[in-house]
């Protein structure tokens, strides 16, 4: 077996498939006899060109055919296809000489759903270098094949009745890792790092207010039920607001609990979430009317 320098993913399935090439070992000079994938740029030979092709060689860049195969059908049917294996399943069918293989084999060459023959541009200069026989296709190429693919129903004696979604595309998905999780302390505690007080700083307003009359703060990320407390930073209780919903969020008006507009200035932002913890948070506001 030989290494190929590079892979193939389908991008219907996301899955990696397998890959086989060839070469022509009748053609040692093209490397067709050493193994490797290393096509060179000579398509044919002079005699061939000087004959249009009525005598001497087609070497096609030693003929280094690539063959990629399908993860096709089940493993219980007799013409299964793996997804990538290393080429281990082509190997082991491939390699066995009895008879009874030879239709085996045959289906192996069956699921070989895109072939194709690569030669080196003509003025590529190819040379040798025997410690690292790949170091002339170094490249991040890449080769995309979109080949028209639709959905049909199939029938007539094809035909299958009763199949899932109407034999429309069915995909299943496992979301369970990313599902919510509840009542989980651990959690709680993480989700405490996501609490914040938008805009901050306050200048003079924010995209959440109505009309010029409005001042609006949003405490985001809140549980449903905590206890928000507002200070200057001297120490001042400006507002205590107990919080028992469902929103997510808490509009500050910003105004203290006697409802009058709160000065310019740094205020602390303390959040007591009973069973979980606290989180404090710096806001710096400056309102409309004092500058």
């Amino acid at each position: 077996m030989g290494w190929f320098p590079g892979y193939c993913v389908d991008i219907e399935t996301g899955e990696r498939l397998n890959i086989a090439f060839g070469e022509d070992s009748r053609y040692p000079h093209q490397n067709g006899k050493d193994m490797l994938w290393n096509p060179t740029n000579t398509f044919a030979s002079v005699l061939y060109d000087n004959t249009n092709g009525q005598d001497g060689d087609l070497y096609v860049g030693g003929k280094h055919y690539i063959y990629v195969f399908g993860h096709n059908r089940k493993p219980s049917d007799i013409d299964y296809m793996p997804a990538y294996d290393y080429g281990s399943h082509i190997y082991n069918v491939l390699k066995n000489v009895t008879v009874l293989q030879d239709f085996t084999k045959g289906n192996i060459w069956m699921n070989a759903m895109w072939v194709t023959l690569p030669l080196l541009p003509a003025d590529f200069p190819v040379q040798q270098n025997p410690s690292d026989p790949y170091y002339f296709m170094r490249t991040d190429c890449k080769v995309s094949i979109r080949i028209g693919n639709p959905y049909r129903k199939a029938t007539d004696d094809f035909a299958m009745h009763g199949s899932p979604n109407d034999s429309l595309p069915c995909y299943h998905f496992d979301l369970s890792p990313y599902t919510a999780v509840k009542n989980d302390a651990a959690t709680a505690k993480d989700a405490l790092g996501m609490i914040n007080v938008v805009p901050n700083p306050y200048y003079c307003g924010s995209f959440y207010e109505s009309n010029i009359n409005d001042f609006l703060v949003k405490i985001t990320n809140l549980p449903e039920q905590c206890t928000i407390s507002i200070f200057t930073v001297s120490g001042s209780l400006v507002k205590r607001i107990s919080k028992n919903d469902n929103d997510t969020w808490y509009n500050w008006d910003v105004r203290d609990d006697k409802g009058k507009p709160v000065a310019s200035g740094v205020y602390i932002i303390h959040i007591q979430i009973p069973g979980v913890g606290e989180k404090t948070l710096k806001w710096a506001g400056i309102l409309r009317g004092e500058y």
